[in-house]
């Protein structure tokens, strides 16, 4: 799986204990030294007209919660996040998200933040370099107040190589996002027989990265990961190992 291992154990937790899982980190992140847009936060609003924090990522919810620790004026502000792995996230970083939608990408973020959300309340969104843009232009585009900015940064890790025992031809790996694709094609190594995606985004760039058989999860959950298990082993978590 590209990613770290408290993020593994959290996708895999209802694998059977039998299945064989690792962790392949193919991604870091960087974090902008950069001004966030605090005075275009107004709290002299009616509280339920106030700005939300729309919090994409798990990574994205490290990011704000980091700032929030620095910068007390964005723990104040509502938040909502995308799907189950960033509430989780988001808990785990001691702040339980206000909203937890459920979506599957940006797309759906802002379909929810549309049917969900005060129509007068202005939308943040700290995003990263290389992505965002589909939950922002989809923001845009039903009429919000949307202020936006690059937050941070992911790029590969370097020296990126099998874990020991692994191999391409029998593991199933699991890419988390886009830019763990980017990494794996750019470490060199082999595509595995069988891939895994969270998201159509993620899938969409494991085939035109050359992958012939690519799975995509319904949801970005460990229930997703175990129906995505399930299919493939005829419903026999001890038919192979996983990755």
């Amino acid at each position: 799986m590209t990613s770290a291992a408290s993020t593994v154990r959290r996708l895999t937790c209802r694998l059977d204990p039998a299945v064989r899982v690792a962790a392949l980190p193919a991604t870091q992140v960087d974090v902008f030294d950069v001004p966030w847009p605090a005075d275009r936060v107004d709290l002299e609003r009616p509280r339920r007209q106030w700005p939300w924090l729309l919090v994409s990522s798990p990574t994205a919810a490290r990011v704000v919660t980091e700032r929030a620790a620095s910068e007390p004026i964005w723990g104040r502000l509502p938040w909502c996040a995308l799907g189950e792995g960033t509430a989780r996230a988001l808990l785990a970083a001691g702040v339980p998200p206000n909203l937890a939608a459920r979506a599957a990408d940006g797309r759906g973020l802002a379909d929810y933040a549309a049917r969900v959300l005060d129509p007068r309340c202005p939308l943040f969104v700290p995003h990263s370099a290389r992505g965002g843009r589909s939950l922002i232009e989809a923001l845009e585009s039903s009429g919000r107040e949307v202020v936006a900015w690059r937050a941070y940064t992911v790029h590969a890790a370097p020296d990126l190589v099998w874990p020991r025992g692994w191999q391409a031809g029998r593991a199933r790996v699991l890419f988390t996002a886009p830019s763990a694709v980017d990494a794996f094609v750019g470490s060199g190594l082999d595509l595995p027989a069988s891939c895994w995606a969270i998201g159509a985004t993620t899938a969409a760039a494991l085939r035109s990265a050359g992958a012939g058989n690519v799975k995509c999860a319904q949801e970005p959950t460990a229930a997703g990961i175990e129906n995505l298990w399930n299919d493939e082993m005829s419903g026999d978590p001890r038919a192979g190992a996983s990755e």
